[in-house]
């Protein structure tokens, strides 16, 4: 019994608290570079269109295989038209939502 009496302790803990805000410079974490959020909604936006490309290739494969033949020109008509059909809205959307926004700045002045 004495030989754990004797025992030091071997932990210690700090019941101190901690400042909210230290003097340290804010580090770069690893991972995606800090960008703007306009940045990161567009490569948000790129990363998901890529995935989209891929779904549109796979499936192209796939009907390719699994035909045996396929007609390459028909099968760019079938699975481009979509592709280019969104590509078209959303420029048009775009280029809506600039107008829209010069009608207003011009309002505003």
């Amino acid at each position: 019994m004495a030989a754990i009496n004797d025992i030091a302790p071997t932990s210690f803990r700090d019941t101190t608290p901690l400042p909210l805000v230290g003097t340290a410079p804010p580090v770069p974490q690893p991972g995606r570079p800090p960008m703007s959020q306009k940045a990161t909604d567009a490569s948000a936006l790129m990363l998901s269109d890529g995935m989209a490309s891929l779904l549109v290739g796979g499936s192209g494969s796939l009907v390719m295989w699994a035909s045996g033949y396929a007609d390459p020109v028909a099968l760019a008509i079938a699975l481009g038209a979509p592709t280019a059909l969104v590509l078209a809205i959303g420029r048009l959307v775009g280029r809506v939502k600039a107008i829209v926004e010069l009608n207003k700045a011009e309002r505003d002045e």
